[in-house]
């Protein structure tokens, strides 16, 4: 099915040559895309970031756990990709944006994606989010595999002055630097972006009877250390997963970042809250992790 033509004019690009590969420390935006006819959403999405940011785009066209080549022989699979991608370089309009591809088939979408920034080291990776079930367990893995930012979009159109929210966990020994780079990287972003800028912090156990929650104090430190407005720190009592979620859902956040936890320990709590988060808002969702690079503000 051929992509739907974007709100950018047509921009073709020639596709799967060695010069085409984007180089490291280029200053880039890869976009994860899968053959849908929904990928002008992500498309849309990665071109604005592209101005904001003054960087380049890389399609990846991966197979997102059901190979094109599955019952073909490879050379028709890799030729109908690199039709379908001609189809979707056609279809984009912006001649001011640098736009190179790569074609990956052979491997499963978040190992690709994966590889493929690790070696070029893009800003930030996009991908629209899954509506299934199959690719919503590569959004995950992508998630969990990404060596730099990843945002996961559904393509809602950002509000005119956009609003970005940054979920702070107040840190222990384990994981100190999560909630410093998550805000850190959605404050170079938001300032590219002309974006306001909320902190939210959602603390599971009650405040102690002599004062007040440790957790509510450091977040209106953080708060001040970057010359925010009270009114925008936000201190919610209940668990992420419930009182985030709800949260966010209510004031109509255009984007919303979260830190990618690396410790198994970890893991279960962000599954459900990252689970809920994909059920009950439609705003993009950056996932940021330990020792990623923040992404650049504009030059």
């Amino acid at each position: 099915m051929a992509p739907k033509s974007v709100s950018n004019d047509a921009y073709a690009v020639s596709l799967c040559k060695p010069e085409n590969a984007p180089m490291k420390n280029e200053r880039s935006i890869h976009l994860v895309a899968v053959r849908s006819p929904t990928v002008h959403q992500s498309v849309n999405r990665v071109l604005m970031l592209a101005r904001y940011l003054r960087a380049s785009v890389h399609i990846v066209l991966c197979s997102n756990d059901c190979p094109l080549s599955e019952g073909k022989r490879g050379d028709q699979a890799h030729e109908e990709a690199r039709l379908y991608l001609q189809a979707l370089c056609k279809s984009i309009s912006a001649p001011d944006i640098a736009i190179t591809t790569t074609i990956a088939l052979d491997g499963p979408l978040a190992q690709s994606a994966a590889e493929i920034a690790r070696a070029s080291r893009p800003l930030l990776v996009v991908k629209a989010i899954a509506e299934d079930a199959n690719g919503g367990r590569g959004d995950w893995e992508l998630m969990q595999a990404c060596p730099v930012p990843l945002l996961l979009t559904r393509g809602r159109p950002w509000h005119a002055s956009a609003r970005f929210a940054a979920a702070v966990e107040i840190p222990d020994e384990r994981w100190s630097g999560l909630g410093l780079q998550v805000v850190r990287t959605l404050l170079t972003l938001s300032e590219a972006c002309g974006a306001e800028l909320d902190l939210i912090c959602a603390e599971h156990e009650p405040a102690a009877a002599e004062g007040e929650s440790v957790a509510k104090l450091e977040l209106q430190r953080i708060s001040r250390s970057l010359n925010l407005p009270a009114e925008r720190s936000h201190y919610l009592s209940g668990s992420a997963a419930n009182a985030l979620t709800s949260f966010v859902a209510q004031h109509g956040y255009d984007l919303l970042a979260v830190g990618n936890h690396p410790y198994a320990s970890r893991k279960a709590f962000a599954s459900a809250t990252v689970g809920r988060l994909f059920e009950s808002v439609d705003c993009d969702l950056l996932f940021v992790g330990v020792g990623e690079p923040a992404v650049m503000a504009r030059d």
